[in-house]
This record gives C-alpha cells, sequence and structure tokens, in this order.
C-alpha cells in the first residue's frame, strides 16, 4: 500500500479533513465517516513530524489495524454473511483467492465465468472447488443459530398503519416489531387516524340526519361526542 501512493493520498485525505477543522472548528472525527478509514489516523504523527519513527510506527499501526479487521471480516462472513447465504436455496457464496497479485488476470477470469453463468442461468461451479481458501472457509462448521434464526433477524414487516403510500411501505424487522408498536410514531399514527375516523363518521350522521347550521337537528338527536377508542360507538336516535 505504501509503495503504490498510501501516503500521498492519506496527505490530500489531511489536507481535507484540515479545511473541514478550519471552517468548523472541531477536531478531526477519526471514528466517523471516511477519516476512520485504516491507514488515515495512523499516519497523524508522521504527518505532523516527517519523521522516520513516527513512519515506522505508522506502517506498524496499519498492519495491526488491518489484521484486526480481516479477523473480524471472517467472524462476520461466518457467524452472519454464511448463515444468511444457506437459509436460501438458490443463494450461492464465492470465495476467490487474492493473496497473490501474480494471480490476478486467473481471479478475474474466475469472477468473469461466475457472474456470466450466472446472468446466463448456466451451471455455476461448486463455490469450495474454486480454491483452497474457499474450500477451508466454506467447510468450517459456522458458529451461529440456526440459519432461519438468522434469516428472520432481516426479514422485514409492513406496518399498514404507518405505510402512507402503497409504493413506499413502512417497514421494521421482526426483531424491532415489537418496539415498533410501542413506539411514539406508531401510537401519533394511531391517533391521528381515530381523529380522522371519528369527523368522517360525524360528517356522515350530520348529512344524514340533517343537522342545520345552527346545530340542531331536524329528524333525530345527534351525540357529536368524539368516540374514545376510536371506533364507532353506538349513536341513540329517536324522533322528536
Amino acid at each position: 500500500m505504501v509503495q503504490n501512493g498510501l501516503i500521498d493520498e492519506v496527505q490530500s485525505m489531511y489536507a481535507i479533513a484540515a479545511g473541514t477543522v478550519a471552517s468548523t472548528g472541531q477536531p478531526i472525527d477519526y471514528t466517523s465517516g471516511v477519516f476512520q478509514s485504516i491507514g488515515f489516523k495512523e499516519f497523524h504523527d508522521y504527518l505532523q513530524s516527517s519523521s522516520e519513527a513516527d513512519f515506522n510506527t505508522a506502517v506498524d499501526a496499519m498492519k495491526r489495524a488491518t489484521r484486526k479487521y480481516a479477523v473480524y471480516q471472517n467472524k462476520w462472513n461466518q457467524r452472519k454473511f454464511l448463515p444468511l447465504v444457506d437459509a436460501v436455496s438458490d443463494a450461492h457464496a464465492f470465495v476467490l483467492d487474492t493473496t497473490d497479485p501474480e494471480e490476478w488476470s486467473k481471479i478475474e477470469a474466475q469472477a468473469v465465468n461466475i457472474t456470466t453463468s450466472f446472468l446466463a442461468g448456466r451451471d455455476l461451479p461448486l463455490p469450495s472447488s474454486l480454491t483452497p481458501l474457499a474450500e477451508t472457509l466454506l467447510s468450517t462448521p459456522v458458529k451461529a443459530n440456526k440459519p432461519s434464526a438468522a434469516l428472520s433477524l432481516h426479514k422485514k414487516i409492513q406496518c399498514e398503519i404507518c405505510t402512507r403510500d402503497p409504493n413506499e411501505p413502512f417497514l421494521v424487522t421482526e426483531v424491532e416489531w415489537a418496539l415498533h408498536l410501542k413506539s411514539r410514531i406508531h401510537q401519533k399514527t394511531i391517533a391521528a387516524q381515530k381523529r380522522r375516523q371519528h369527523n368522517m363518521q360525524y360528517l356522515l350522521l350530520k348529512n344524514s340526519t340533517g343537522v342545520t347550521g345552527d346545530g340542531s337537528a331536524n329528524a333525530v338527536e345527534v351525540d357529536e361526542t368524539p368516540p374514545v377508542d376510536g371506533n364507532e360507538n353506538e349513536r341513540s336516535s329517536a324522533p322528536e
């Protein structure tokens, strides 16, 4: 990475960050956005001093962060991604080994072949047969819940009450469904719908009973009390 221009890229990003600091007066936030990228925050001290010692320290820190992220990424694939793939009968996960840059043309050919075969509806190769790495990763026991349980974590339910536009449904995951039913936005939407229902019921009843402009009824007495629970209450009527 360093040989391929990492320092120039970091310096460019730091110049952008310095402009942001100058305009906002806030220090660089290395925990969000592009500035949390591996290889940027590690070189902060070196960009200030340009010393060889700080450069070596930054390179070592970047290597540690890269290894740590790789371990995390592999665990995420094993425990979350692959169980989801296994839960779907027609889904496949392919692992290509990019360890050796000299083999890039072979890797590219594999990727193109898999993609074109998929688009053309042809048979796909067995995922674990592509490389020894693929065989190792895809045959390792998955430390996760049942695939169906992992899949349900991402399954979303449409809330009919909170959906205003059928083309843009209000979706909530199954895990968050119970919390959504108790949420403020859901309760406010229910209350608004109840008010609209009451107003509509009153207008329909007003038109059907001949209520005059001063509020008196020609044929029946009209109960204008709003429904407590939003449902249509029983209304008594008697001839005058």
